[in-house]
C-alpha cells in the first residue's frame, strides 16, 4: 500500500474514534524515522481557548515506569545496584521493606506487596490530596500484610515502582528528578520531558480534564508527589520519539542491560514495558491513566514503528 493510501486510512480511522470520544490530545505515529501522520485536537487551557499543539506536553502517568526502570538499570550498568539482591540494601534502613522482595521483583510487579491503589481503601480523592510524607506514606499504605510470596505472582502495583525512585534517590544521592534530567533527559535531548511535583509551573503543558455529567469540567487536585516513579512525568510526542529512537538503537545503557530491561517475565511485563508478539512481531507497549489523563506508546523495533 502507498504512503498516501495508509496516511488516509489513518485520517479516516482515527478522526473517527477521536470524534467520538471527544478526544483532547496528541497522536504521533512514525515509520522509519519519518512522522507518518499526527494529529492535535481540542484544548490545552479551555478556559482561554488555547489548542493543544503537536508540541504541547501532556502527563504521561504510567508511561512514566518505563523511564523509572531505565534509570534503575543505569544504576546496575554502573555496579551501584543488584537487580537480584534484596531491595532493602538500596533503601534506607528506616525504609525497609518485607525481606526477600529483589529489585528484580519491583521492576517486574511480583513483589507480592499490598496494592493500595484501589478503590476500596479511600486513598483516592482522599489521602493523595493531602501533604506528602515519605515514611507515613510507606508505613500507612505500602507496608501492610503482603499478599503473595515474593516472585510467585504478577500485581500490577504502583507501591513498587515508587519504591524504585526512592531506591534511584538513595543510590544516586540524587533527586529522582534530577538523576532523570541529567541522565537520561539532557543527553537524549528530551527538553520538553520533567517530573511534575504539582507545584512548579511548565510551559506549554496542558490541563487536564474530564467529563461531569456531560459537562467538561478540570480534574480533582492530587498530589503528584504520591506518584513519584510510578507517574506525573510530563512530555510531548517529539520528546517521546527521542525515547523510542534511544531504545531502538540501544542508546545510553550496555547490551546486558538492556537485554534484562526488554526480557519478559510474568504476564508479559518487563521492565516498565508490556511485551507481544503479534503476527511473529514483537510489540512493547505501556499506557498510563488517572483522572483526566490516557497516555499510551507502541513500539515495533523491528518495523520500525512507534
Amino acid at each position: 500500500m502507498k504512503e498516501h493510501d495508509i496516511q488516509q486510512r489513518l485520517a479516516a480511522f482515527i478522526g473517527q474514534e477521536t470524534e467520538y470520544w471527544d478526544f483532547w490530545g496528541a497522536i504521533r505515529i512514525v515509520k522509519d524515522g519519518k512522522i507518518l501522520w499526527e494529529t492535535s485536537r481540542g484544548y490545552s487551557c479551555a478556559e482561554f481557548g488555547v489548542k493543544n499543539t503537536m508540541s504541547t506536553r501532556f502527563t504521561i502517568a504510567s508511561v512514566s515506569k518505563q523511564f523509572t526502570a531505565f534509570a534503575v538499570m543505569l544504576l546496575y550498568d554502573r555496579g551501584l545496584l543488584s537487580l537480584d539482591e534484596d531491595a532493602n540494601a538500596f533503601l534506607p534502613e528506616d525504609m525497609h521493606i518485607p525481606a526477600g522482595i529483589t529489585v528484580h521483583d519491583l521492576l517486574a510487579h511480583t513483589s507480592g506487596l499490598y496494592n493500595f491503589y484501589n478503590f476500596e481503601d479511600n486513598f483516592y480523592i482522599g489521602e493523595d490530596r493531602l501533604p506528602y510524607d515519605r515514611k507515613a506514606f510507606l508505613s500507612k499504605w505500602i507496608l501492610k500484610q503482603p499478599v503473595n510470596v515474593p516472585g510467585e505472582s504478577f500485581n500490577y502495583n504502583n507501591s513498587n515502582y515508587n519504591l524504585l525512585a526512592w531506591i534511584i534517590e538513595y543510590v544516586s544521592k540524587q533527586s529522582y528528578a534530577e538523576f532523570l534530567c541529567e541522565n537520561i533527559f539532557l543527553p537524549l535531548g528530551m527538553v520538553s520531558t520533567v517530573f511534575d511535583d504539582g507545584v512548579a509551573v511548565h510551559e506549554n503543558k496542558a490541563n487536564s480534564y474530564m467529563h461531569d455529567y456531560g459537562e467538561t469540567v478540570r480534574v480533582p487536585y492530587v498530589n503528584n508527589l504520591f506518584l513519584m516513579g510510578a507517574g506525573a512525568l510530563v512530555s510531548n510526542c517529539d520528546d517521546l520519539q527521542k525515547w523510542y529512537e534511544c531504545l531502538k538503537e540501544g542508546k545510553l545503557l550496555s547490551a546486558k542491560a538492556y537485554k534484562r530491561f526488554f526480557a519478559e517475565n510474568m504476564n508479559h511485563y518487563c521492565y516498565g514495558l508490556n511485551r507481544y508478539d503479534r503476527n511473529g512481531i514483537t510489540m512493547y507497549s505501556h499506557g498510563g491513566d488517572a483522572n483526566g489523563i490516557a497516555a499510551y506508546t507502541q513500539y515495533f523495533f523491528e518495523d520500525d514503528l512507534l
